[in-house]
């Protein structure tokens, strides 16, 4: 920087804050919104994880190999699929609505 110009942080501030009191109105509803997301995120991932393994031993037995490689097929033969499919769904509606109308397409899938 030169000397002309003004710092606009503390080196301080620049490390732990560098956010302007202008970007606070977009900053913390932003990170409120990804705090709430990680949180449900982490929370499903660990009950689905719990609730497979619990369930799959009524189903297969008390053999916990059993139970991993049920897991693994699951997520090989269902949710790979089921992703690939999500991605075509994306694709075509977004050339055929927009992306407004997709949002609103996808959301009701989630919703219902």
């Amino acid at each position: 920087m030169s000397d002309t110009q003004t710092k606009e942080f503390s080196k301080l501030r620049a490390t732990f804050w560098p956010i302007h009191s202008y970007e606070l109105k977009k900053f913390l509803p932003l990170s409120i919104l990804m705090f709430f997301i990680l949180f449900v995120y982490t929370i499903v991932r660990d009950l689905k994880d719990t609730f497979l393994n619990t369930k799959t031993h009524m189903w297969v037995g008390a053999d916990p190999k059993a139970t991993a490689d049920l897991i693994s097929s699951l997520k090989l033969w269902y949710v790979l699929p089921g992703a690939f499919l999500a991605v075509i769904l994306f694709g075509w509606l977004m050339s055929k609505f927009g992306s407004k109308k997709t949002f609103y397409i996808m959301i009701s899938f989630i919703i219902f």
